[in-house]
């Protein structure tokens, strides 16, 4: 849990274990991360601030990422709840805010080949007795999804009104990836369509990925610009929390 931002209490239903499906549950409080592979550090550094992951990846496929979880998953944790879920599941009023791409923000189809099957699977993940770390949560959410990002977050957030507390842009693969926009350019579609509802803003966002502290050390979206903590990755690399600006 990072001292820096406010924790979160426990869910309800989490704490219970009334494990049915609502996007409510899933999403309220969220931190989303489009982009994601198999990166675990979010659920790493801000457990018990956040208890409900969103993660989006259109190149991750169903097979590859139940093959990761049973190969690595989540350190001291397991999976004790698994359900696969529909679009109308996600967005039972359905997807009624669509922003398209401008001149200028790139082709959703150019990386069409690479583009996965989509699928959506919500897990609630377990504390193991023994060996999960002393500082971790007994449970928390994590709703996978293979879409993109933007369009995920238009479904997701902004056609069921709900707002994510952190928006995490990791090395997001618009350089050398298969992004096909960048989502750490306020001018494109991902982050209009984060800035599309102003009562729906995040109190947060994440920037980070390989790459220097230093790389990192100003702000992406000059709306976020209050800087709350710089952390070194697991792997390699630094992602930066920013608060809201006072004027936003």
């Amino acid at each position: 849990m990072r001292q820096e931002i406010s924790c979160a209490a426990v869910p309800e239903w989490l704490e219970s274990g009334d494990f049915s499906f609502t996007v409510e549950k899933a999403l309220t409080d969220s931190l989303y991360y489009p982009a994601c592979k198999f990166d675990g550090d979010p659920v790493k550094f801000f457990s018990g601030n956040i208890y409900s992951y969103v993660y989006a990846d259109y190149a991750v496929g169903r097979e590859e990422l139940f093959n990761e979880l049973e190969c690595y998953g989540f350190r001291g944790y397991h999976v004790a709840y698994s359900q696969s879920l529909s679009a109308a599941d996600l967005v039972p009023g359905g997807w009624t805010v669509r922003i398209m791409p401008g001149s200028g923000e790139g082709n959703p189809e150019h990386y069409k080949g690479d583009m996965k099957e989509p699928f959506c699977e919500w897990m609630i993940f377990q504390k193991n007795s023994e060996s999960a770390p002393a500082e971790g949560v007994e449970r928390f959410s994590l709703l996978y999804i293979c879409a993109d990002g933007a369009a995920a977050y238009q479904a997701l957030y902004l056609s069921n009104q709900i707002r994510p507390r952190i928006v995490a842009i990791l090395q997001p693969g618009h350089g050398f990836g298969f992004n096909w926009t960048d989502f750490t350019d306020r001018r494109k579609i991902f982050a209009r369509s984060v800035f599309h509802n102003s009562e729906l803003l995040p109190e947060y966002i994440i920037n980070g990925g390989w790459g220097s502290e230093e790389s990192y050390a100003e702000p992406v979206w000059p709306e976020y610009s209050n800087k709350l903590l710089s952390k070194e990755l697991t792997n390699q690399g630094y992602l930066t929390l920013w608060g809201r600006s006072s004027d936003v």
